[in-house]
């Protein structure tokens, strides 16, 4: 596959305000990551359940609840998935144009390839990271990035790698109705679902960093290129 070059001409771009847009990505961003905590609990109470039918214990309304609340759970983090990751596409974009308009040459990833990268097999491991360590210098400090991101994307890149393994171990467990197995898969789903909720909180403070960074980087600059 031809992958495009990230280094283009930036005179198409303009600055536009940023702040309606990291307001509701950072809001929506930190509302996903609560969202976990309706998975985790009902994810911890099928463990349990799981051990009362091993036991012979078996109580099939606990059973039926148990997957009713896991649904539940997923449904709600689905949506708030859908619409933070919609949410904060756009303003992945909006931040690196507006770096590209203000500050020409600060930053080598064109703003579509700072979306794009998400959407591509293996480079979606390190370019979307090197995209936004991009924006945050030139939008907020030039220095090194501080530990937040590594924080972020640890948490992100596990969550992903995890969620993979488990779901393919849950459905094997679930066929064979091996329940020490499925158990050992809800355990690395929660474990899953705790990095999400950890990458989302670093990402809602890096977010709101940028934001308030390019208000002042709009204010402060009296020329932008057209």
């Amino acid at each position: 596959m031809s992958i495009a070059t990230d280094i283009g001409p930036t005179s198409k771009y303009r600055s536009k305000p940023l702040d309606r847009l990291g307001w509701w990505a950072s809001r929506l961003i930190a509302l996903n990551g609560f969202a976990g905590i309706f998975v985790i609990l009902p994810l911890g109470f099928q463990i349990h359940v799981l051990g009362q039918i091993q036991g012979g214990l078996a109580d099939p309304e606990a059973a039926d609840l148990s997957d009713l609340l896991v649904a539940g759970g997923y449904g709600l983090l689905a949506l708030g998935f859908l619409c933070s990751g919609l949410t904060v596409l756009f303003w992945t974009y909006r931040a690196a144009a507006n770096v590209h308009a203000v500050h020409p040459g600060a930053m080598e990833i064109r703003p579509g390839w700072a979306v794009g990268w998400n959407f591509v097999p293996i480079w979606s491991l390190w370019k979307p990271y090197q995209a936004m360590k991009q924006i945050w210098q030139a939008s907020v400090s030039p220095d090194p990035v501080p530990d937040m991101f590594a924080k972020w994307w640890f948490g992100w890149v596990g969550f992903n790698l995890i969620s993979n393994g488990s779901g393919r171990m849950l459905d094997r467990a679930t066929e064979n109705g091996d329940i020490d197995k499925m158990q050992m898969a809800l355990v690395l789903t929660i474990v899953e679902i705790a990095l999400f909720m950890m990458a989302c909180y670093f990402f809602y403070r890096i977010v709101c960093d940028i934001t308030r960074a390019q208000k002042t980087m709009a204010s402060s600059t009296a020329h932008v290129f057209e």
